[in-house]
């Protein structure tokens, strides 16, 4: 398992716990616009900010 995935995880435990911090929220917005957050993992990409539906999710996705 690659580094970013352990990441991610990570993230995914803290968010599922409800103790995220503003860092962690702001760290997953980084991984979001580097498009290292799979297309099909709402739950992360919700907490990243990415609009669910529309361009605006894919420019922020892919770093457009």
């Amino acid at each position: 398992m690659s580094e970013v995935a352990k990441r991610l995880e990570y993230l995914r435990s803290v968010i599922e716990k409800e103790c995220i911090s503003y860092y962690e929220i702001f760290e997953l917005q980084g991984l979001a616009e580097a498009g290292l957050i799979p297309d099909g993992d709402v739950v992360l990409l919700e907490w990243a900010g990415v609009p669910e539906f529309g361009e605006g999710r894919v420019a922020a996705s892919r770093n457009a």
